[in-house]
């Protein structure tokens, strides 16, 4: 179709609207590459069998041709008529576009999204003093006699020296020894001997997992953590003078430790920064996990009579 250029950018502007304002175009052939080909006549045999067959079974496309093709008559009319016809034919596309947009949208309503319902819930029971529960039974019961028992871990790593005649005390700066701890890369200590090689060995079990180079101090920290929840002994070999001294000396016990497994340390952390002047509820929670040298430290801040028994509850799990 040849029309006035003006006309011609009015008619694509009206097809771009139909097809912007139009839900669910996706669905008909598109208005412009397709149903506007096929009003004008510009589509091969084939392609207008397709579109004929979409317009015997879809009312909607068919009118949409019918509107075009009025249209078109419109706009091919003598140019002395292109003023009055421009602004009919603006008002035209306006009103096109709008029912076209209101048949298909009545045609075809969109899903509603369903109300949105809420429904009350019984209120959360809060603890009565801490941010756990568990905090509070720890602290009530401890308050009514029942303190914490000395943890299993414990028990398996405290064991009872055996004197031996000639001994100095050395075990005793040997650590860590018989203790749990937070840290999983601790520092390793035990009796300076001048012009002295030293090498710890760490072993889980029986099974030796670490072992130090040649040192020429006193203290070792290893290079990497150490798996949490498990169990170590330790035992440091001095070469002096072409003489080996083991620490510890035997046959006393090989010192061992304990490091927290991470479930049991995120508690603890997390009481410290929910409650960190709380002394009573910190005391409690190393003391159960063995944290001994923290347990005394927190409790020894408390002025009730349930610190000095649990401290005295401590010293009862210490080895004799």
């Amino acid at each position: 179709m040849n029309g006035h250029p003006t006309n011609d950018r009015l008619l694509e502007a009206t097809k771009a609207l139909v097809r912007e304002l139009d839900p669910r175009r996706d669905e008909h052939p598109p208005l412009e590459s397709v149903l506007t080909q096929y009003a004008e006549g510009k589509l091969s045999v084939a392609e207008r069998r397709d579109v004929e067959s979409h317009l015997e079974i879809c009312a909607i496309c068919r009118e949409d041709v019918a509107d075009m093709r009025s249209m078109a008559a419109v706009l091919e009319k003598p140019r002395r008529w292109n003023a009055m016809l421009l602004t009919a034919a603006a008002a035209a596309v306006v009103v096109m576009a709008t029912t076209l947009l209101l048949r298909r949208e009545t045609e075809t309503p969109r899903p509603v999204a369903p109300p949105i319902t809420t429904t009350r819930s019984a209120p959360i029971e809060r603890p009565a003093g801490y941010a756990r529960t568990e905090w509070d039974t720890l602290v009530r019961n401890a308050r009514g006699g029942e303190l914490p028992s000395m943890p299993i871990v414990l028990q398996s790593i405290r064991e009872a020296p055996e004197i031996i005649r000639g001994s100095s005390g050395q075990e005793s700066q040997i650590r860590p020894a018989g203790v749990a701890l937070r840290t999983a890369r601790p520092e390793f200590r035990w009796p300076e001997r001048k012009d002295a090689t030293s090498t710890v060995i760490l072993f889980r079990g029986e099974e030796e997992v670490m072992r130090s180079g040649a040192l020429k101090t006193s203290r070792w920290v290893p290079p990497r953590d150490l798996p949490r929840g498990v169990t170590y002994s330790w035992q440091v070999d001095i070469e002096q003078d072409e003489r080996l001294e083991i620490l510890p000396h035997p046959p006393a016990p090989a010192a061992k430790f304990f490091i927290l497994e991470f479930e049991t340390l995120a508690e603890i952390e997390s009481a410290e920064r929910l409650h960190p002047h709380d002394d009573l509820l910190l005391g409690l929670l190393t003391a159960r996990a063995g944290l001994d040298a923290e347990a005394r430290a927190h409790l020894r801040r408390v002025r009730e009579p349930i610190a000095q028994r649990m401290l005295r509850e401590l010293d009862s799990w210490s080895a004799p």
